[in-house]
């Protein structure tokens, strides 16, 4: 139905989404709420993109585009909190809207998998 190329498409909207919409939350119940679409996004780009890479890497380089799939996500995490610790958490949401454009972005490139 969907292909995995489409679904980091579709997701990484929302996903930038609900980033964009916290840096003008006014409510709690509107931070819980952008907070729940954008991990339920980042679960689904997670799941999606690691099954692409498997699907899409030779049996040679799979594991290692695996692991840095993983380091780099880790790294995103480490700067994340790097940066916050000069800016608020409004700027901060701000800046890490970014980070689902850059996906979509990139995955306008990529071929779909087979």
């Amino acid at each position: 139905l969907f292909g995995r190329k489409r679904v980091l498409v579709f997701t990484s909207i929302p996903f930038s989404a609900s980033w964009l919409v916290t840096v003008f939350a006014n409510s709690v119940e509107v931070m819980f709420a952008t907070g729940f679409v954008g991990g339920f996004c980042c679960a689904i780009v997670l799941l999606v993109s690691q099954v692409y890479i498997s699907e899409i890497a030779g049996p040679d380089i799979r594991g290692c585009l695996s692991a840095v799939l993983k380091i780099f996500g880790h790294i995103g995490v480490l700067i994340s909190f790097a940066v916050g610790a000069y800016l608020d958490w409004r700027q901060l949401a701000f800046v890490v809207a970014g980070a689902p454009l850059m996906l979509l972005m990139s995955i306008l490139y990529i071929p779909e998998t087979p």
